[in-house]
């Protein structure tokens, strides 16, 4: 069975993919959507194979949201949900505060950066976020992650 965070946040994103290739009206509570999600991304216990999962599919979110000119700015402010979300992630307490530290420096600001970036670019932020936080993942601090 799909977890229920898992399965909201797919959702939401394969929603909010086809009104971007459809060219549809975004409703402008779409942002407030993908917020929702941020506390349960928070508190949410995870094993590894769920917070790979949700990862993906909040960097997928990050990449694909970008519709019209018109609706530039909800769009944004979508990618910034995501953003959010993949902070919460990064801010829980099995990180550890060495960690913590790590993430602050090298990739908060790269997935910040993303937001306001063109498709391609966001998707090599997140290409750069991955292999940096592997880069840790090889060398831990503390115990492993």
């Amino acid at each position: 069975m799909i977890d229920p965070l898992l399965y909201n946040l797919r959702h939401l994103r394969q929603s909010l993919l086809v009104i971007a290739i459809e060219k549809q009206t975004l409703q402008p509570n779409a942002p407030k959507k993908v917020m929702e999600l941020v506390p349960q991304i928070a508190r949410t216990e995870f094993d590894d194979r769920l917070m790979a999962l949700v990862w993906g599919e909040l960097q997928l979110l990050l990449v694909e949201c970008e519709g019209s000119e018109e609706q530039i700015t909800i769009w944004g402010q979508i990618r910034n949900a995501a953003d959010a979300g993949l902070v919460a992630l990064l801010k829980r307490q099995e990180w550890g505060t060495a960690l913590q530290e790590a993430f602050r420096r090298d990739i908060f600001p790269r997935l910040a950066s993303a937001v306001l970036a063109p498709r391609a670019a966001r998707m090599q932020a997140c290409i750069d976020v991955t292999t940096r936080l592997r880069t840790l993942a090889a060398h831990p601090v503390g115990r492993e992650h």
